[in-house]
C-alpha cells in the first residue's frame, strides 16, 4: 500500500512528510485560509481544491482502506489535524535509524506533547472551518453544509445568516447511508447552488471517500470535509461540547472523548498507542 501511495503522490517537496505513506504538508491554517481566500475571489476555476485534515485515525485506517488511500492521493493539500500528526512530522525528520536514539527521541517528542509544543502547528479542522464560515460572512461566499447531525447544519446555516447578513449559505443533511460512489442528484443540488466552499460533515473517513468519488463532477471552487465541527459551532449532537483549551494543547482530544464516552476507547486506543507504535517501526 505504501509504494502504491508514493508513487502516486502529488506536489512531493520539502514541506511534505510521508507518515504511514500519507504525504501530510507542513502548512499552517493562516496559509490555508489564505489560499481558500484567493481561490474564492478567482473569476474562474477548473475543478475544487480538495483539503484532507489529517489526524492519526484516518492516516492508520488508510493503510487498510483503498478508497481513503486514494482520497488522500487526489487531494490537493493534506494538513496536520491533531497533535499526533505534527508529532509524528518532527519524529520522522529528526531520527536516524538506531534503534536506542530513536527509542530515546520518541520518549522526547511525546514529552514534548504533553508540554503543548506542538499545539500551535497543527490545523484543527474545527477551527478552520470556523475561520472559513467568518471570513466568508465578512466577504459574502457562498457555502454549502453538506451532513451533520439531524439537522445540525440548517442550525449552523441560519446562526450564520444572523450574524453575517451577506453571506450566502444553503445546506443538505444528505443520504441516510452515505454511499462511496457517485451521487448524481445530490451533486445536482451542490451544482445548482453553485458554491465558493463545500463543507462536507458525514463523519470519519466516509466524507473524504464521498468526495474523492464525486469530486470531478462537483462545481465548487474549495471542498473539506469538517467532522464533527458543525456539532461543536452550535452546541449541537453527540460532540457539541468544545474540547477544553488545556486538552488541546496536550494533544489528549482522544483521552479526554474516551472518558466521556467509553465506546471511544478502540479509537482512543488507535489514536495514540497504534498509532505512536508504528510510526516508530515505519521505514517510509
Amino acid at each position: 500500500m505504501n509504494d502504491f501511495r508514493e508513487a502516486g503522490n502529488k506536489n512531493k517537496d520539502d514541506n511534505k512528510a510521508i507518515i504511514l505513506g500519507v504525504g501530510v504538508n507542513s502548512t499552517s491554517a493562516s496559509t490555508v485560509l489564505a489560499k481558500i481566500s484567493s481561490l474564492c475571489s478567482e473569476n474562474g476555476h477548473t475543478k475544487p481544491y480538495f483539503i484532507i485534515t489529517a489526524y492519526s485515525e484516518n492516516i492508520l485506517e488508510s493503510n487498510n482502506d483503498m478508497q481513503l488511500a486514494k482520497a488522500f492521493e487526489n487531494a490537493d493539500i493534506v494538513v496536520p489535524d491533531g497533535i499526533s500528526a505534527v508529532a509524528a512530522r518532527d519524529y520522522l525528520k529528526r531520527r536516524n535509524g538506531r534503534i536506542r536514539d530513536d527509542l530515546r527521541l520518541g520518549f522526547s517528542v511525546g514529552w514534548n506533547i504533553l508540554k503543548g509544543k506542538y499545539s500551535g502547528q497543527k490545523v484543527m479542522g474545527v477551527e478552520l472551518t470556523r475561520k472559513i464560515l467568518r471570513t466568508g460572512g465578512e466577504k459574502g461566499w457562498r457555502i454549502f453544509l453538506l451532513g451533520g447531525w439531524k439537522d445540525v447544519g440548517e442550525k449552523l446555516a441560519g446562526m450564520m445568516r444572523r450574524d453575517f447578513p451577506k453571506i450566502t449559505i444553503s445546506g443538505d443533511p444528505g443520504p441516510e447511508h452515505v454511499g462511496l460512489g457517485t451521487d448524481k442528484e445530490l451533486v445536482r443540488k451542490i451544482n445548482d447552488f453553485g458554491p465558493d466552499v463545500l463543507l462536507v460533515a458525514f463523519g470519519r473517513f466516509k466524507q473524504e471517500k464521498w468526495i474523492a468519488a464525486n469530486l470531478r463532477l462537483l462545481n465548487a471552487r474549495v471542498v473539506l470535509g469538517v467532522g464533527s465541527s458543525f456539532d461543536e459551532l452550535t452546541g449541537t449532537g453527540p460532540w457539541a461540547a468544545a474540547t477544553p483549551r488545556w486538552v488541546d494543547r496536550m494533544g489528549l482530544k482522544w483521552l479526554w472523548r474516551a472518558v466521556r464516552n467509553p465506546g471511544h476507547l478502540r479509537r482512543a486506543w488507535n489514536a495514540f498507542p497504534v498509532f505512536a507504535w508504528k510510526v516508530f517501526r515505519s521505514r517510509d
